[in-house]
């Protein structure tokens, strides 16, 4: 068979999304060593970009169906007699839901690849999507809702556990850090989405009124009864809302359904070319990794807490006199400045790479400066106004968002070679415990909001003594670096170097792996003499 012949073949297979028959690594990752004995080639494809940006567009879809309700709170008690109990009871089904699935949906993607994950996740949050479309009435309506947040959140494995698992296997080294923040920026637009969505097709009620509603069946989050005009105007403009989200869930997912490869043809780096250690062994492993949970805690401490924040952010700021539109304005604001700090940060460190310890720390400071700011601003230890708030707000999102990215390179590189969807799953987990702990604070009565402010500084300030005690290392682009230098699987490079494959258990799936000699435990990078390099 011809070389074009085989990469045709591969093509086929890729874009079918089979694997090949050697592996069940990734749906099909690549071997360091193909079966001709000859050293793997690197190459990137245009259509990387494709997987990036419908990747990048379903994560913002389920980000904005988990913040959907927020944003409208006003509205929903006026249609659903619902209270602040229920407004952030929705979030917390989601975060619940991807909590307790997590490490399904990371074992998902490493053994059945990205294609499988993507179609099963997408498939997910359009069923939830499209479930709330059946009915506006107040108890059906709450049930329907509550579910559709669970199926989300059921479907929130792979924007949240798969940015670094996408950009690992169709990005080159010098843009993994960029595509890792492109597909995480997703989910943050998301929200920023539901900021600008919600109340364009829900306008706020101007007259709340509503008959035969009960505190309890308030406090339940459904009521009986006649409703005002109002109120029905509110439930219609609900309705019309949630048949726009479901509509483009449903057109999200058709062309993830006809063509959503799980790899390319070839590997784009060597770290690619090679297997990870399997779910179990990785978890096993990362238990026990006291660097990655410095990492872990700097990002879901401060980033969790500010998850729970920014969606009831209406709340928050109402007791100061500030409208819902206001509120939502801001919402939308900051988590945009969090976007773009998130993309050109990331950008930066593609560029100068080596340095992402000293910008997180970097950026973990001003966010603590932000937050002050804002929360001395809310309790009037310092002179309030609007100015004051939005400025502080906006750069809190911006400060705290932009270390999202980074956060999760940190981490893959640290604990390579074990599974990039692992590390990130786990710290996604975290960041949605925090997260929810923040919006159960709601279920207790006369809990008021005050509290949330020292709370998300608490956070910002806890989580720089972690970055500074995180012993920074690149395991893994030290890997790529030396793999593109000319060596090979038992090869020596020009500086003495020898890259070793991985067990059988890791997985080797393009190779004929009797090609391989004497395997290890882990791809170790070793010098001239046979001493590990780490």
């Amino acid at each position: 068979m011809t070389e074009m012949e085989d990469d045709a073949r591969t093509d086929k297979d890729v874009l079918l999304g089979a694997s090949s028959g050697d592996s069940f690594f990734r749906g099909g990752q690549y071997g360091s060593i193909q079966s001709d004995g000859k050293p793997q080639e690197y190459e990137t494809y245009t259509r990387r970009w494709y997987i990036l940006i419908l990747f990048s567009l379903f994560a913002t879809l389920q980000g904005a169906s988990w913040n959907a309700f927020g944003p409208i709170e006003a509205s929903c008690k006026a249609a659903f007699g619902w209270n602040n109990a229920q407004i952030a009871l929705i979030p917390m089904w989601g975060n619940v839901a991807f909590a307790l699935t997590a490490i399904l949906g990371s074992w998902l993607m490493n053994t059945k690849g990205l294609r499988a994950a993507t179609v099963l996740s997408v498939g997910l949050a359009t069923v939830g999507a499209a479930i709330r479309c059946i009915s506006v009435e107040p108890v059906p309506a709450t049930w329907l809702i509550n579910i559709g947040a669970v199926l989300n959140g059921l479907a929130a494995y792979l924007p949240n556990g798969g940015p670094p698992f996408l950009s690992a296997i169709w990005f080159p080294p010098h843009q993994r850090t960029t595509a890792t923040a492109v597909s995480t920026v997703g989910s943050y637009m998301g929200t920023t989405v539901s900021f600008i969505i919600g109340p364009l097709l829900v306008p706020q009620p101007s007259n709340v009124t509503s008959t035969n509603c009960s505190t309890q069946s308030s406090h339940n989050g459904s009521c009986s009864g006649n409703f005002s005009l109002d109120t029905v105007e509110q439930a219609s403009y609900i309705r019309t809302f949630m048949f726009v989200e479901g509509g483009i869930a449903l057109a999200l997912f058709l062309p993830v359904l006809i063509y959503f490869p799980s790899k390319p043809p070839k590997p784009p780096s060597a770290s690619a070319s090679v297997g990870r250690e399997d779910s179990r062994s990785g978890y096993r492993d990362i238990i026990t990794h006291g660097q990655f949970w410095l990492v872990c805690l700097a990002y879901c401490i401060p980033v969790g807490a500010y998850g729970g924040f920014s969606t009831v952010l209406a709340l928050n700021l109402k007791p100061l006199g500030v409208s819902e539109d206001d509120s939502d304005w801001i919402g939308f604001w900051a988590t945009i400045a969090g976007c773009i700090s998130a993309l050109v940060f990331a950008v930066v460190s593609d560029i100068y790479y080596g340095h992402l310890k000293r910008i997180v720390i970097i950026l973990s400071i001003v966010s603590v400066a932000a937050t002050a700011w804002f929360t001395l601003t809310s309790a009037g230890i310092i002179p309030f106004t609007k100015v004051s708030l939005y400025a502080s707000a906006i750069l809190s999102g911006l400060f705290i968002n932009g270390l999202v990215p980074l956060l999760y390179e940190m981490a893959c590189e640290a604990t390579y070679p074990i599974d990039e969807s692992i590390p990130c799953t786990i710290m996604t987990v975290a960041n949605t415990i925090i997260c929810s702990v923040f919006l159960l604070v709601f279920q207790f009565p006369n809990v008021g909001t005050s509290w949330m402010n020292w709370f998300l500084l608490s956070s910002t300030i806890v989580s720089i003594p972690l970055v500074v005690a995180f012993k920074e290392n690149y395991r893994r682009s030290t890997y790529d670096s030396m793999g593109t230098s000319g060596s090979t699987c038992d090869t020596q490079d020009t500086k003495g170097a020898i890259f070793e494959p991985h067990s059988s258990a890791h997985r080797l799936p393009y190779g004929d792996q009797s090609t391989l000699t004497t395997p290890r435990a882990t791809p170790e990078i070793r010098d001239s003499e046979g001493a590990p390099l780490y």
